[in-house]
């Protein structure tokens, strides 16, 4: 499992929590049906959270209110693949209105690309 989020999860930068889910969480989730029926079955998930530090926060808001401005777009490659949570936890932050509404259209326009 490790060999292969090695790349994804710890090759990148950033904080991150893994932690292993309950039994009943993954029953739940990905019900499964196996005939014929085992005599026992093991299952669990294996979630991860990205985390924000607050200095990450702090730091993409700046980076956001200079943007909007100096009318640049927001560069999104330092965000990674969770540009579009990263930019909506931006939004909660920004106080100034010109660039929250930058950082929700270009929230948005993520979401429309995936």
């Amino acid at each position: 499992m490790v060999d292969t989020w090695t790349r994804s999860w710890f090759r990148n930068e950033g904080l991150r929590v893994l932690y292993v889910a309950p039994r009943t969480w993954t029953d739940a989730w990905l019900p499964t049906k196996v005939t014929p029926e085992p005599g026992a079955m093991v299952r669990t998930l294996v979630g991860r959270i990205e985390v924000m530090t607050l200095p990450e926060e702090g730091a993409l808001v700046r980076a956001i209110e200079t943007a909007s401005q100096t009318q640049a777009p927001i560069a999104l490659a330092p965000l990674g693949r969770f540009a579009e949570s990263r930019l909506e936890r931006a939004v909660e932050l920004i106080t100034d209105p010109q660039a929250r509404t930058l950082a929700d259209e270009t929230r948005k326009l993520v979401h429309a690309r995936r």
